[in-house]
C-alpha cells in the first residue's frame, strides 16, 4: 500500500547535520504513513554513508554527481511513492509532528485550492527566521541594490485566515506539496542550479490560481548557513545566475538585463569603495551568466 506523504532531503556534504535532521524525523516516523528518501548530490564527506548506518529505514538515492537543488529534488520525487511531497533541508530539524500536522491540514476542507504549505522557522535562540517572502520584482530588486534597507524596510506581505497565513512564497527549507500539483507544473525548473528555483515554481502556482501558505505549527530548528558554500566569487555566480534566471522566466528578458544593469552597478559600486577585488569580478560577470 502506498504511503501518504513521501519527506525528499537533498544531501551534499551535510555532514553530521544530516543525522540530526533524520533523528528529529524519527521521533515522529510512522512507517504505515510516510518515507523518507535521501538524494545524494556525491557528497565528499561520506555523510550518506554514515547516515545510512544510523537510519537503515531511510531510502537513499544517489545521484553519482552534484545535479544541485532543484533537480536532485526532482529525482528524489521520481522515487517517492507519496500523495504528498515534503521537501526539507538537510540542515533542519523538526519540533513537532510536522508530516502529521501537514498531512491533517491537506485532509482538510481549508486546503482548498492551496498549492504548497510551509512550517514556521526558528534559530537556535528559537527566534523565528525567515519562512516566506515576496515575489521579488524590479522595484524590489533596485530598492535592494540601490537604495538605503533604512528608508525602505522589509515587510512581508501577508494575509491571515483562520488556518493559515497567505503569503507569495514559502521558504525552500520546508515545503509540502501535493503530488498532483508538483506533477502537473513539472517541479522545479531545471534551469536553475540552486537558489530561486522555489521561488520560480510557485509563481507558476500563482499563475494557476493556487494560494501559499504558511501553517501556524509546529516549527522548525534551521541552522541557517551551514551548507558548505562559501561566500566567493563562485557563489556570487551561482546566486546571480538564478537571480537573473528568476527575471527572466517571470517578466521576460528585458527584466534580465535590467537585472544585469542593476547588479553590475551594485557589484561595481561595492569594488570601487574597496570592499574586495572579486566584486570587480561580479560587477563583469553578471553580463556571461
Amino acid at each position: 500500500m502506498p504511503v501518504a506523504v513521501s519527506t525528499i532531503i537533498v544531501n551534499y556534504n551535510s555532514g553530521q547535520l544530516l543525522q540530526a535532521c533524520l533523528a528529529s524525523i524519527e521521533r515522529y516516523f510512522v512507517q504505515e504513513r510516510e518515507e523518507v528518501i535521501v538524494v545524494d548530490n556525491a557528497s565528499t564527506d561520506e555523510s550518506w554513508k554514515q547516515a545510512q548506518l544510523h537510519f537503515p529505514w531511510v531510502k537513499f538515492v544517489q545521484a553519482g554527481e552534484n545535479l544541485g537543488f532543484g533537480r536532485a529534488n526532482l529525482l528524489g520525487a521520481q522515487h517517492a511513492q507519496g500523495q504528498w511531497f515534503f521537501f526539507l533541508n538537510p540542515d533542519t530539524e523538526l519540533h513537532g509532528d510536522v508530516i502529521g500536522a501537514g498531512l491533517a491540514f491537506f485532509k482538510s476542507p481549508a486546503s482548498l485550492g492551496v498549492g504548497v504549505a510551509g512550517f514556521p522557522v526558528v534559530n537556535a535562540a528559537g527566534k523565528p527566521e525567515t519562512s516566506a517572502g515576496n515575489f521579488p520584482t524590479l522595484w524590489s530588486l533596485t530598492k535592494e541594490l540601490l537604495l538605503p534597507g533604512s528608508w525602505f524596510p522589509h515587510r512581508l506581505k501577508t494575509k491571515s485566515e483562520a488556518f493559515f497565513t497567505l503569503v507569495d512564497y514559502v521558504s525552500g527549507a520546508d515545503l509540502f506539496v501535493p503530488r498532483r500539483y508538483w506533477v502537473h507544473t513539472g517541479g522545479f525548473d531545471t534551469d536553475f542550479f540552486l537558489y530561486y528555483e522555489e521561488t520560480e515554481w510557485q509563481f507558476r502556482l500563482k499563475k494557476l490560481g493556487l494560494t501559499r501558505v504558511l501553517l501556524p505549527k509546529p516549527t522548525l530548528f534551521h541552522q541557517v548557513g551551514t551548507n558548505n558554500h562559501k561566500v566567493s566569487i563562485n557563489k556570487i555566480r551561482i546566486f546571480e545566475k538564478s537571480r537573473i534566471l528568476y527575471y527572466v522566466k517571470t517578466q521576460g528578458h528585458w527584466a534580465g538585463q535590467y537585472c544585469r544593469v542593476m547588479l553590475s552597478l551594485f557589484y561595481g559600486s561595492r569594488w570601487f569603495l574597496g570592499k574586495g577585488s572579486h566584486y570587480k569580478q561580479a560587477a563583469q560577470e553578471v553580463w556571461h551568466v
